[in-house]
């Protein structure tokens, strides 16, 4: 058994590439940073590492390769997943209302740069910036606010 880190909570989607990479069999563990990530590594308390470089609709995760260039690791294989966005709500007591609603939505701040279009086409919302997707999906089931979303991974079930 293996152990690998990433930046996230579990439903992350480095979490979920993670899991389809390397599989279930595994010990999988979330941090706040990819500093942190990148950390673990050195200190040798994880056998490997998943984070995002690239992305098709913003491109290079700068952060992550000026960490990969001030620590010593090798990059051993690329996977891909394919990031689909969904807004998490909390139902609104008033039925086909749920958009309206919404007046903040939480997300990790490459995720709420994915979807600059939905935002602009949704002036009253409030792009709020957070740990990562899937926390910003439990703060916002924590907290049963109908006027709060995440954008988050469907596969989040919190």
């Amino acid at each position: 058994m293996k152990t690998i880190a990433y930046q996230g909570i579990k439903g992350a989607f480095s979490y979920i590439t993670a899991l389809r990479a390397f599989g279930e069999d595994n010990s999988f563990i979330g941090l706040s940073t990819f500093k942190e990530v990148f950390e673990r590594l050195d200190s040798g308390k994880s056998d490997y590492v998943m984070i995002p470089i690239e992305n098709s609709l913003i491109g290079s995760i700068y952060e992550n390769y000026d960490l990969m260039n001030s620590h010593e690791m090798q990059i051993i294989a690329e996977h891909y997943t394919k990031i689909e966005h969904c807004l998490l709500t909390i139902p609104s007591p008033q039925k086909g209302e749920t958009l309206r609603n919404i007046t903040k939505v939480l997300s990790h701040p490459k995720a709420l740069e994915q979807c600059t279009s939905f935002f602009k086409d949704h002036p009253w919302i409030e792009a709020v910036a957070y740990m990562d997707t899937a926390a910003a999906a439990a703060e916002v089931a924590t907290k049963g606010d109908p006027t709060c979303g995440a954008i988050a991974s469907e596969a989040f079930n919190g």
